[in-house]
């Protein structure tokens, strides 16, 4: 897994609205493989099945879809924002009645975080996902353990969207049900 330097990993952060870029007319994103999709590898397999999980349990109690992305790059792209925004749209993440889908994007070549939010939230959400980032996830980018970045900013994601619903998330309880995946076996 290749690591950046905390010095080199400028963070941007720029929040709006989602679901309304579309990607240049030769690009094709990589195939959506479910709630976690890391293709840059900066996920352990274990820790990958316990954000998966995670994402499960948030929209099985809450009806919201967060799609965790990890990425080598975005080009073509000008911005993870533009990634973050055309992927969430190309995958359909959230409700179409709603729109209320959470995108959170890691770009690796680019050091840029982006957590994208469905049309269906209030302008106002843009301040949480900015607290989530530089709280939560910025820190941990920052000590290079990209994979708790990732799994704590789902989480948090996942918190504030069940307190909207007044739902209470039990990570823990809820998730202990979940088995361990089996260690791959050499190729």
């Amino acid at each position: 897994m290749k690591r950046l330097t905390p010095i080199l990993f400028a963070f941007l952060l720029i929040l709006s609205g989602c679901w309304k870029k579309k990607p240049p007319a030769d690009f094709k994103f990589p195939e959506h493989r479910g709630y976690v999709n890391d293709f840059a590898y900066v996920m352990s397999p274990e820790r990958e099945f316990k954000t998966e999980a995670l994402c499960q349990l948030i929209e099985r109690k809450t009806d919201v879809e967060i799609a965790v992305v990890s990425v080598p790059t975005i080009e073509p792209f000008e911005s993870a924002r533009d990634y973050a925004t055309a992927l969430g749209n190309e995958w359909g993440v959230g409700k179409k009645e709603t729109s209320d889908g959470i995108v959170i994007l890691a770009a690796m070549q680019e050091s840029e975080i982006f957590l994208a939010r469905g049309e269906g939230y209030e302008e106002s959400f843009d301040k949480v996902l900015d607290s989530i980032y530089a709280n939560v996830m910025r820190p941990l980018f920052e000590q290079e353990d990209y994979e708790q970045g990732l799994y704590r900013g789902t989480l948090a994601c996942g918190e504030v969207v069940a307190g909207m619903k007044g739902i209470v998330l039990d990570e823990y309880g809820d998730l202990e049900e979940a088995e361990e995946p089996e260690p791959e076996e050499p190729k």
